[in-house]
């Protein structure tokens, strides 16, 4: 007869419960039920959000981390808050696994201070755009047809249907992902190597239109001390380049429906273009044909990928290095200088 600890399951802690902490608690339940993880305990500093009978919960970390002795932390707050959460963690424990939503902190000097007391654990950041089917296979279709020129357009109507959520900044919210899916992803998985050279950028504002991104009391109670990211419309363009291959960029925070799109042209013609979250789908539609995948799942297939990571020491193609956090803050840090 097997012991009843021969197979323990992997304890997390959860930090943060607003719109992505609720997303993650969800799919962490799904995981629960498959009998992959346990959810000890939630974290979050506003105690109205702190309802769930089901789990303890707890306003401070470092009680909830003692308290519970979790194997991974998940960081779903705030940007503001990143850094000194996984300076808390790094005093707690050198081991702990660490799966924190993007960016990895709020500024490049404070990645580069925490980096090092990272590097000896399991550590991955919420990119979950790379876990598209439609990327993966678009992957698998670009090899041996060489690119000449990438193009995204990553445009969002801030206009919440639900309770707002604090934004920070387009620079942040939306450049971030197809820069990542391109730059660190995409092209070093196709065998381009060249660290990118920032050519020019610029960036557009209006302040004065008629609609709110979230909230404005929130926005100014969050971010009173960062007067660009209470723009109601955001507009961010950017040219870089790997190697010869240019990297046209757009994003926004705008009016009109949200769009979200990379499209790659080929020195022998071929054209291909991956959309995302579009009528509930991931599509890849190449000179052969259309192709839909669920765009649902990539939240969970990001634990998933996590979840191997951690067990086998595996580490995906799919995850973002420490360096890939470091470069996308210093991306989106020069987008915000202008």
């Amino acid at each position: 007869m097997l012991g009843p600890f021969l197979f323990m399951m992997i304890k997390i802690l959860l930090v943060g419960l607003g719109f992505m902490g609720s997303n993650h608690l969800k799919n962490l339940q799904i995981l629960e039920a498959e009998g992959k993880v346990q959810v000890v305990a939630l974290v979050d500093q506003d105690a109205e959000r702190l309802k769930n009978p089901s789990l303890p919960t707890y306003t401070d970390l470092t009680q909830a981390f003692l308290e519970t002795k979790p194997d991974i932390v998940c960081i779903a707050t705030s940007t503001k808050s990143h850094y000194q959460i996984l300076k808390t963690l790094a005093e707690l424990s050198s081991s702990t696994a660490i799966l924190v939503e993007k960016p990895l902190t709020a500024t490049s000097a404070q990645a580069e201070e925490i980096i090092p007391s990272l590097k000896n654990r399991v550590v991955s950041c919420g990119y979950l755009f790379r876990e598209s089917p439609a990327v993966e296979e678009a992957i698998e279709y670009l090899r041996g047809h060489p690119i000449s020129k990438i193009q995204t357009i990553w445009q969002k109507n801030r206009m919440e249907k639900g309770p707002p959520r604090p934004s920070e900044g387009v620079h942040i919210d939306e450049a971030t992902h197809p820069i990542d899916l391109v730059m660190s992803d995409i092209l070093p998985r196709l065998g381009y190597t060249e660290k990118v050279v920032l050519e020019k950028w610029s960036s557009k504002r209006e302040s004065e239109v008629g609609i709110s991104i979230v909230d404005r009391k929130m926005q100014e109670a969050l971010y009173a001390d960062e007067p660009s990211k209470l723009d109601p419309v955001a507009e961010v363009e950017a040219l870089l380049r790997v190697g010869t291959i240019p990297i046209v960029t757009f994003s926004s925070f705008a009016k009109g429906p949200q769009r979200r799109e990379i499209q790659i042209t080929c020195t022998d013609g071929v054209r291909l273009v991956v959309r995302f979250d579009e009528k509930g789908k991931d599509w890849l539609e190449t000179p052969i044909g259309v192709k839909s995948y669920p765009a649902g799942m990539k939240l969970l297939d990001e634990w998933r990928t996590f979840l191997h990571t951690y067990e086998t020491g595996e580490k995906s193609p799919k995850s973002a290095t420490l360096e890939d956090m470091l470069v996308d803050i210093q991306f989106t840090e020069k987008l915000a200088e202008h």
